[in-house]
C-alpha cells in the first residue's frame, strides 16, 4: 500500500510493504517523506487486508492528516 501527498508540487509519500526483500523482513515500511529504499524499517502485520488497513494504514493516515492540519493552523 502506497500513501502519497502532494503539497506546492512535491510528493510526501509512505509505503507498507509485504514481499520477498533481501534487506527486510518479508513485511516492512518504507517512511515519508520519499518511501525509498533504504527508509525501510521491518514490521509485523496482521494477516488479512482489511486488519492491515484497519489497524495500521488508516490509523496512521487519520494521524497524518491531524499534523498536516495543525501545519495549516499555525
Amino acid at each position: 500500500m502506497t500513501y502519497v501527498e502532494t503539497h506546492h508540487e512535491t510528493e510526501w509519500m509512505a509505503r507498507w510493504d509485504r514481499h520477498d526483500s533481501a534487506d527486510y523482513t518479508r513485511e516492512h515500511f518504507h517512511a515519508p517523506p520519499a518511501a525509498h529504499h533504504e527508509d525501510g524499517e521491518d514490521r509485523s502485520y496482521p494477516v488479512s487486508l482489511f486488519d492491515v488497513l484497519s489497524r495500521e494504514i488508516v490509523p496512521w493516515i487519520y494521524e497524518r492528516m491531524g499534523a498536516v492540519w495543525e501545519e495549516f493552523d499555525r
